[in-house]
């Protein structure tokens, strides 16, 4: 099963200030959640609100695109580009199916590969990726990202997942793409 989570703003103008109120309480609830132990449905909730105009230009992309919470399950035990392959059913002889770029992470999502579009305020942008990367480093191991699509010139946009497996083998976090011509 794979779970993309996606809320869209309703109007423009109080987007900035109700993510910023969305922030700020996604921050407060995670630093008093002294279990650190909450549900798939929760935390990847909370994934997707703070994802709201979070936009991914990392890995030599030439342009922002959208990050989404990823979430599949399996019951994997290591994440590598073998065990993504066979869990998400992909078909390396495929070029748009080749793992093309696999690293392991530290962190989820790091703060020079991301931007808040719509917003210009460092601080708002800071603790976004601070409160996903604390729900990361609760959440996941194995942290990894791959990028799709064998780089040859005939795919343009390429699938990207920022990774990692919770403690019951699932894959989830962040897919998103990267724009090479």
């Amino acid at each position: 099963m794979v779970l993309l989570i996606r809320s869209a703003p309703t109007t423009f103008i109080p987007t900035t200030y109700r993510l910023f109120a969305q922030i700020h309480y996604i921050c407060a609830m995670e630093t008093a959640n002294e279990t650190f132990l909450i549900g798939k449905d929760v935390w990847l909730k909370r994934l997707g609100e703070l994802s709201v105009n979070l936009y991914y230009n990392g890995h030599g992309s030439e342009g922002e695109t959208a990050l989404y919470p990823f979430y599949h399950e399996g019951a994997l035990d290591r994440l590598t580009p073998e065990t993504f392959t066979e869990a998400l059913g992909l078909n390396p002889e495929l070029a748009s199916d080749v793992i093309e770029l696999f690293r392991p992470m530290t962190v989820l999502l790091q703060p020079e590969r991301a931007c808040l579009i719509g917003s210009i305020d460092e601080t708002m942008l800071t603790h976004c990726i601070e409160t996903i990367n604390a729900i990361a480093n609760r959440q996941l191991h194995s942290l990894c990202y791959m990028v799709l699509g064998l780089d040859d010139g005939s795919i343009v946009e390429h699938p990207l997942y920022l990774i990692g497996l919770t403690r019951e083998g699932h894959i989830a976090g962040f897919r998103s793409s990267v724009i090479w011509t």
